[in-house]
């Protein structure tokens, strides 16, 4: 058995008043990310890049797939990522990806839905145990958690749809106007 874990490197540093800076010539500010696998113990066992195979919306200064958090479903590992390139609605907006052949061609399905008129980061994915929905923790106070529809976790095929996904607030049964489960 083994362990899925992501890592990620970057074309830019954070200088002494707190700004993002390039640190290549042409002052593009890069990610990448790369798949590792570790048995039980967390020792190294191999690492792959994950290849993003699509062609960017726009021209960014910030490209890649940012901030990955990794997710398994029924088996087929995937992530949610921030991306301002490949995002209809512009910068840094949440992207759901899956990883298929072992990190190569990765497209990254746009998710929106839930707090469309701000910028996204740092939903972290977690899968339903007991339906086996993909949802995601949007903020700790409140709590709220969001269900994630997307074609691309309906197919078979572990490579994601081109095209945009849906975010759906998680509802409690009891309650049909609550859009978001909400805990303190």
């Amino acid at each position: 058995m083994f362990r899925r874990r992501t890592s990620r490197a970057v074309s830019y540093r954070i200088d002494p008043y707190q700004m993002y800076a390039a640190t290549e010539p042409d002052g593009v500010m890069r990610t990448k990310n790369f798949l590792i696998r570790t048995d039980r113990r967390l020792r190294f066992l191999d690492q792959r890049e994950v290849v993003c195979d699509a062609a960017p919306l726009r021209e960014d200064p910030v490209r890649g797939l940012e901030d990955a958090r990794l997710f398994s479903r029924r088996g087929d590992p995937g992530f949610t990522c921030v991306t301002t390139e490949h995002h209809p609605a512009g910068r840094v907006r949440i992207a759901l990806a899956s990883i298929g052949d072992g990190g190569s061609g990765v497209r990254p399905v746009a998710l929106s839905g839930f707090g469309d008129d701000r910028p996204q980061k740092n939903w972290l994915p977690f899968t339903d145990p007991a339906t086996g929905d993909l949802l995601a923790v949007y903020g700790f106070d409140p709590l709220v958690v969001l269900q994630i529809a997307c074609p691309m976790l309906v197919e078979d095929s572990p490579v994601a749809l081109p095209g945009p996904g849906a975010v759906e607030p998680r509802r409690r049964a009891a309650e049909d106007t609550s859009r978001i489960v909400s805990a303190k």
